[in-house]
């Protein structure tokens, strides 16, 4: 998955990656896709965007994610 997002360039997969988005791309369970999203942002490989139902993550590279507001 963290390919897919690098493959996707700076601006990223619109919205960033979610835990649905994970779910239909990856063809996995909810749990699974939150389960892995979590520990790679623990590896340091994703930042986490927003909160709850928004929570969303892009790749952990300078200049790569959400404009800043």
């Amino acid at each position: 998955m963290l390919n897919t997002l690098i493959d996707a360039g700076p601006a990223g997969i619109e919205g960033g990656m979610s835990t649905r988005k994970y779910e239909q791309i990856g063809e996995t369970s909810r749990a699974t896709a939150s389960r892995e999203l979590l520990e790679l942002e623990a590896l340091g490989c994703l930042r986490r965007f927003g909160a709850g139902r928004s929570t969303h993550y892009q790749v952990a590279i300078d200049g790569w994610g959400p404009a800043p507001a």
